[in-house]
């Protein structure tokens, strides 16, 4: 394709503008200075060392250091996102990746993603042993909002709807402008 017809079409000049902008996006954002990518990274490493689950996992030590210093120089909340001086990654940054030690990293309570912990709560509501409830110091009955029904009715079932109605509506619309608006003039 010539490179006179490649902005010809909007998918190629969508396609240009957003690689551009993802570029542009990389290189000013810095790494773990935003949002939750602290926790991003830790459930990826645990991932990449084969622990899928969120449990503990053996990583090498200096990638749990890492984490450490993350979560206590980039505070969520407290910090402006993707505003950290400079001086705070050079102190990331020096901390050696020493792969001949492993240490044990313990999953955040925030790398639970909702679809795996409300069934994993269901099924220890109806069927953890009473020595778990006692060790808690809970019963099951202390959950009464959590059921399967409030899970399939309440929570699954209007984001499936929602997912299915925006994004076929989305995605017509995306169709729609890109090849079929010129045959409606």
């Amino acid at each position: 394709m010539p490179l006179r017809n490649f902005f010809t079409r909007p998918e190629t000049i969508f396609l240009f503008f957003s690689l551009i902008v993802g570029l542009v996006l990389c290189v000013l954002i810095p790494p773990l200075g935003g949002g939750n990518e602290v926790y991003n990274f830790e459930r990826a490493v645990s991932f990449a060392y084969g622990y899928p689950l969120v449990e503990k996992s053996q990583v090498p030590s200096g990638i749990g250091e890492f984490i450490d210093a993350a979560n206590g120089f980039f505070r969520e909340g407290i910090q402006p996102p993707f505003h950290f001086p400079r001086a705070l990654y050079e102190k990331m940054f020096a901390i050696p990746l020493d792969a001949g030690k492993s240490t044990t990293l313990l999953p955040s309570a925030s790398m639970h993603h909702p679809f795996c912990y409300i069934p994993q709560a269901l099924f220890i509501k109806l069927g953890a042993p009473t020595s778990f409830w006692t060790s808690i110091g809970k019963s099951s009955s202390d959950f009464p909002a959590l059921t399967w029904s409030n899970f399939f009715i309440g929570n699954l079932l209007p984001v499936t709807i929602g997912n299915i109605i925006g994004g076929s509506l989305m995605v017509a619309a995306v169709y729609w402008f890109i090849y079929l608006r010129e045959e409606g003039k």
